[in-house]
């Protein structure tokens, strides 16, 4: 199937019939506020929610043990992240000391791998051999 081509006239008066539904909407739209294509409102939601806070904590908290590695893997269990604070659980009391010591080092990892500072504080707490292996 060919396509019709228009004359000039007819794509000028298409495009001027455009701007003028496009300027008549705006002019509808409530006061303060602009009409936007929705492909680009979603695009600037999802720029919003990626950069917020919570996104990146529930990010770092999925990617947890990948950015802890291996070794530590097997003592640490995360219980959740609030307001910059780190609640991490552990089976011993030694395992807690030893990363009661690594805190720091940890939490640079953790913010170097978010791009920003997320965990500005680590809490670790202890429970029986048992119960950290029913929360792996």
């Amino acid at each position: 199937m060919e396509e019709e081509s228009k004359t000039p006239w007819e794509a000028y008066s298409d495009e001027r019939r455009y701007v003028e539904k496009k300027r008549k909407a705006q002019k509808d739209a409530e006061p303060g506020k602009k009409i936007v294509r929705i492909d680009t409102a979603i695009e600037e939601w999802i720029e919003k929610v990626a950069g917020s806070r919570r996104f990146r904590e529930a990010d770092l908290l999925q990617h947890f043990h990948e950015i802890i590695g291996e070794p530590l893997n097997r003592h640490v269990s995360v219980e959740k992240i609030e307001r910059g604070t780190l609640y991490l659980h552990v089976p011993e009391g030694p395992w807690r000391h030893q990363l009661f010591y690594m805190r720091k080092r940890l939490m640079e990892n953790l913010n170097e791998t978010a791009g920003r500072e997320i965990v500005r504080e680590i809490v670790f707490s202890t429970w029986s051999q048992s119960s950290f292996e029913d929360r792996q």
